[in-house]
């Protein structure tokens, strides 16, 4: 096993900061609380999508479903609140009008190519450390076929969605993946009360070649901070990361 803290689309703003970080011997402490909120709102989210799409778009009946199966597997946790509380319909509306479809939860590989996925259970990459994995949350479509990557975040803000490399990187690899020129994008910020809030963009090729730049960058950078650790030397460290 490694000793060192895996990287993947979630921290690479952090390893832009300190690529050390990733090089430097890590502790597991464990899933924290907000974690583990994090993986149920996340699934629940999922499950909601899977069912609005298999059932005629009845936002009431898949949100009813996807509440009874979360509430089966976690009863009497905090964040069924949070999720009864969501606006769903809301949930299902782009900038541009109503979603028509909804592709949730597939994973991407980066190195010098990418690789599509799919679903990857318990988010478990086979891949090497020459990679950068990661799953977004949503694309949606709306009635001109113009994607929306959105990915859910809780109440705590991270890097604005214009510079921020998790959505860099799904947007890059969508877009690889599977041919779309442009796209809008979003940070929807779930409220401990339910309420949504949005950080929204508009990428094209050329913010996908730059998030794909960067990101190769910080990948090459952690390797060589890697490569240092393992000769005996000091990675050049960045505090507060």
């Amino acid at each position: 096993m490694d000793a060192f803290r895996k990287l993947s689309a979630s921290v690479l703003d952090v390893a832009a900061k300190c690529p050390a970080s990733f090089a430097l011997p890590a502790v597991d402490t464990g899933s924290s609380a907000d974690a583990t909120a994090g993986t149920a709102r996340h699934r629940c989210l999922d499950e909601f999508a899977d069912l609005w799409n298999e059932n005629g778009h009845d936002v009431e009946a898949a949100r009813a479903a996807a509440l009874a199966a979360e509430e089966i597997r976690s009863p009497g946790a905090a964040w069924l609140e949070t999720l009864r509380a969501i606006d769903y319909e809301a949930l299902v509306r782009t900038v541009n009008g109503p979603a028509t479809k909804i592709m949730a939860g597939r994973a991407y590989a980066l190195h010098r190519e990418v690789h599509d996925l799919g679903r990857v259970p318990g988010r478990s990459y086979e891949f090497g450390h020459q990679w950068v994995c990661g799953t977004y949350d949503w694309i949606m479509f709306d009635e001109t076929d113009t994607p929306t990557l959105l990915d859910f975040k809780g109440s705590m803000r991270t890097t604005p969605v214009r510079n921020n490399l998790q959505i860099g990187f799904y947007s890059a690899c969508a877009a690889m993946a599977h041919g779309f020129e442009a796209m809008n994008v979003e940070l929807r910020y779930i409220n401990d009360d339910g309420t949504i809030q949005y950080d929204r963009a508009y990428f094209d090729q050329i913010d996908f070649a730059w998030a794909t730049q960067r990101i190769r960058r910080v990948l090459e950078e952690v390797t060589e901070a890697r490569a240092a650790v393992a000769a005996g030397l000091d990675p050049r460290m960045s505090i507060g990361t």
